[in-house]
């Protein structure tokens, strides 16, 4: 069933509540864990209109611990149903109050999964089906209103926290602070965040964290010392996912926990030494693109890995050490035609991978060395 994320309203529901209400209510005698579990698969207007079918009911929204607010329509006061980013300023700022009565009304009542995702607002021109420059609209301070959710998430102990935004700021306007109490929250177990001109700053070491899965993007870092605090604080983290991510200094994360790593790098804010080790590590993934190779270097201390993939642009300096695990790489690299013999000191740990994928320019530069291969290769080009 498509799911249509709608205005938070209950009065849409009214019709439906009403012709429900005579009916047996099937979800009072239910245990709180199988209704929370059945409510997790509806969204919240479906929830909103459940909630006025009974008082249990209604006490079932305001405890339920799953919350998925994406907005990808919503209905006008007219009754037409537009794309989100298209409505009126009235439209989103009472979605937005909306949300703020229901987040006070469940008060404290335990949140496990918290999702947001807020496209940003565009100007539509009258009859027309075109955005006005695609210029965002400035008429509510949304920023504001975004970070205050995710502190009512974490004050109900949040374990899973997924914010999406890609509302724009004014030029001039600093850069969002991300709250930094979110990654000492003890109850936090997986943290994704894509939100642009959004500042991440470095936690305290002095405090652990129980995060098992990081994903950022998009978000700029703010220096090297946030990777320090993943290697010090994180004990139990296992994947971690890094894209177009903005931070010029280095990268070097070393965990004991780590099992999974991925890089994704278009080559806007490239550092200069990534190193990434663990004993842990069965699959990395690094899509590195660089203008000018220079002094950069790519280190991985994985002896455990079995599944590697490199896209992007060769470095001066490279280790990938001891694979003696390897079972599949694929290697898509743009080398030179005099980049053989640096191109072989990567692929010597290579040499037991059982299968080896090669985009064509990078085996075109292969065919032309003295490698002596024992292993199957597969070609494919771009």
């Amino acid at each position: 069933m498509e799911q249509k994320h709608k205005i938070l309203d209950s009065s849409s529901c009214e019709d439906e509540g009403s012709s429900l209400g005579h009916k047996e209510d099937r979800f009072s005698g239910l245990p709180d864990g199988v209704a929370y579990h059945i409510l997790s698969f509806l969204t919240i207007k479906d929830v909103a209109c459940f909630s006025i079918v009974s008082k249990r009911c209604r006490e079932l929204y305001l405890s339920t611990p799953s919350l998925d607010f994406e907005f990808r329509s919503t209905r006008t006061p007219s009754g037409e149903y537009k794309s989100f980013s298209e409505v009126t300023c009235e439209v989103r700022l009472n979605l937005m109050n909306s949300l703020d009565r229901f987040l006070l009304q469940r008060g404290d009542n335990k949140i496990e999964y918290f999702r947001l995702v807020w496209k940003s607002h565009s100007v539509v021109e009258e009859d027309s089906d075109d955005l006005r420059d695609e210029e965002p609209c400035f008429c509510v301070n949304e920023r504001f209103r975004i970070m205050t959710w995710i502190h009512n998430a974490l004050r109900c102990n949040v374990e899973v926290l997924d914010v999406k935004s890609d509302v724009d700021y004014f030029e001039d306007e600093p850069y969002a602070l991300f709250p930094s109490c979110v990654f000492l929250c003890a109850t936090l177990t997986s943290l994704a965040v894509e939100m642009n001109r959004t500042m991440v700053k470095t936690p305290s070491v002095a405090f652990s964290s129980n995060l098992v899965d990081l994903k950022l993007i998009n978000v700029d870092i703010e220096d090297e010392g946030f990777f320090k605090w993943i290697s010090c604080s994180c004990k139990f983290i296992k994947e971690i996912y890094l894209c177009d991510i903005s931070i010029t200094a280095n990268i070097i994360i070393k965990s004991s926990s780590l099992e999974k790593f991925g890089y994704v790098d278009g080559g806007r804010f490239t550092p200069s030494h990534f190193n990434i080790s663990g004993e842990k590590l069965e699959i990395i993934n690094i899509t590195w693109m660089l203008n000018l190779p220079g002094d950069k270097s790519l280190n991985i201390f994985a002896p455990r890995l079995k599944d590697l993939c490199w896209r992007g642009s060769r470095v001066n300096q490279g280790n990938l050490g001891p694979l003696e695990c390897l079972e599949k790489a694929v290697i898509y690299l743009e080398p030179k035609a005099d980049d053989s013999d640096k191109l072989i000191k990567h692929f010597y740990s290579l040499r037991r991978v059982e299968r080896l994928v090669l985009n064509a320019a990078t085996f075109k530069v292969m065919r032309t060395t003295t490698l002596h291969t024992e292993y199957y290769f597969s070609v494919e080009k771009n």
